[in-house]
Order: C-alpha cells, then structure tokens, then sequence
C-alpha cells in the first residue's frame, strides 16, 4: 500500500521522477541500534581495556592469577573505579596467549615451498550465514578441519567513538562463512578453539585493525597468523593490496 512506501534518504539516491505516492522518510532514529540489545554495552570512557576472555583452548599455561580474580570482581563498584582513573592509576592485564605466542613454531609444512591450488568455483562453494548461537558449534567443526583458514572482519566506524566489529568473513579450501557478529557478540569467544589452534594457519591481508577488532569487540585471540600484506612488504613488490596480490 502506499503507507507503507519508503524512501531511503541517501545523497546519491535519485527518487523516480513519476514518484506520486506517499511516502515515509527512513531516518536513523527509527532504526534500532544493535548495541542496544547487547550485555557488554560500548564503553567510551577512558578506563584501561579488559579482556573479555573466560577460558583459554588451546592452553600451555593456565590463565594467570589477574584474570582469576578480575574474573572475581567483575561487578567493581563504578564509582571506586571512577576513583582510580581521576587518580591516573590504571590496571595493565597481560596478553592471556603470551606464554603460546613466545614458544610457537609454525609447522614444517608452512615453511615448504607448496604446489599452487586453484580456488572451488563460487557457484559450488557452499556460503553459510551464521547468525545464531546454535550455528557455531558446526562451524567450529568445519574450521577445525582445515589446516589453514582465510578472515577478514568489517568495522563500523560513522559517528561511533571507538567503532565495532559488524561481520566478519571466514572461508575454508571448501566453504564459505559470513559470521554476523552483531547477533553473535558476546557469544563468539568459542571461537577461540580455532583462532588460538597452534596447528591452524589463519590468513590476513593487512591484520592491522582486524587484530585489534578481534580482541577488543569479540575476545579472540591469534596462534599462527600469516598476513600476506605484510608478505608484499618483505618481498618488496610494487603494491601491497590485495587485488595486486591475487593478480600475480
């Protein structure tokens, strides 16, 4: 009906020029914020980072006395830590996959000069969307049994202080995954059982951010991590993006 016409206010949108409808302008004050629905709500005040990390996979030592009592005192009174922050006192918690990431060596098998192999046709690559709570324990199956896995992550950062993580892009030699880590945060540091698998290669191009993103909105963490942007760098080609790469 012509109620219900909408008309997405976007600058470069052109409206019909026959357009004799009503219509209802779509603002962004009717559209629901995904933070809103969100435990961990944004925290844009100038308190040290926490790691949202509860458990360690993939462990050679356990997580340390600091988390096991942050994890005491998760509820700290906000004015007593107000307190500290006035006083310029912060708390400095240690990267929980130290001890993993100063023993790691990549397998033997990272280090051999590999046969080239051409990617499955995307009209035969599976894709899934993974949006629910009850899909991960399938794909953590299915990335548990590659032995090297692609990510990327997608940010939104438009009139947003800090920003936060919005997809994030997983693909296998055999399928495809879009995970929607709006629905999913909170719940995604299962993840950890591929992220931190010594044994699992993941693959970035350009990880600067995506790193950042991983521990900061989704509390995951990465063992044996190869970022071809910076492979570009040290093999001193003329460009470093990942179109170039892929051309050559």
């Amino acid at each position: 009906s012509s109620s219900n016409s909408v008309l997405v206010a976007a600058w470069n949108t052109k409206s019909p020029a026959n357009q004799t409808k009503p219509i209802r302008l779509l603002h962004t004050r009717n559209i629901l914020r995904p933070q809103m629905k969100w435990k961990d709500k944004p925290d844009n005040t100038d308190k040290p980072f926490v790691p949202l990390i509860r458990e360690k996979p993939n462990a050679k030592v356990p997580l340390s006395e600091v988390f096991v009592e942050m994890m005491k005192n998760e509820r700290e009174d906000e004015l007593a830590s107000f307190i500290k922050i006035a006083r310029g006192s912060t708390v400095e918690y240690p990267h929980p996959y130290q001890h993993e990431l100063e023993v790691f060596e990549p397998q033997p098998w990272q280090l051999e000069l590999g046969l080239k192999q051409q990617p499955e046709l995307m009209d035969t690559t599976p894709l899934v969307i993974v949006d629910k709570v009850e899909q991960l324990d399938d794909l953590i199956t299915a990335l548990s049994a590659s032995r090297e896995i692609a990510v990327d992550l997608e940010a939104h950062t438009y009139r947003s202080f800090l920003g936060f993580t919005c997809l994030m892009q997983l693909s296998t030699r055999k399928g495809d995954y879009i995970v929607d880590t709006l629905s999913l945060r909170g719940h995604l540091t299962v993840l950890n059982k591929v992220f931190t698998d010594p044994n699992i290669l993941k693959v970035f191009h350009g990880s600067y951010n995506d790193v950042l993103w991983l521990q900061r909105d989704l509390g995951l963490y990465l063992v044996n991590m190869f970022d071809s942007y910076h492979a570009c760098k040290q093999l001193t080609l003329p460009r470093a993006s990942l179109s170039f790469l892929l051309s050559h």
